[in-house]
């Protein structure tokens, strides 16, 4: 439970053909720190290889089915976003 909520389970799957962006892991880093500030533990964070896009997004979906995820979150390598 966050803040009074129900979050229900979920994943967040950072999509890449090779290498994530330092800008990118720092970035992860902070935003699971303040999910687990949260109590958010019902998070499965995800890393899926793939040459394309599509196929890596097609990859992580149903990596998030097995885990019985609710909601999945796409994260490209090259992306940078604030933690909350």
């Amino acid at each position: 439970m966050a803040d009074g909520f129900n979050v229900p389970p979920g994943a967040i799957a950072i999509t890449t053909y090779g290498a994530i962006r330092g800008e990118t892991a720092q970035s992860l880093l902070d935003m699971r720190g303040h999910a687990a500030k949260m109590n958010l533990t019902n998070i499965n964070w995800m890393v899926i290889q793939g040459n394309l896009v599509d196929k890596a997004r097609n990859e992580a979906v149903l990596q998030a089915l097995k885990v019985n995820a609710q909601w999945l979150w796409f994260i490209d390598a090259d992306m940078r976003f604030s933690p909350n």
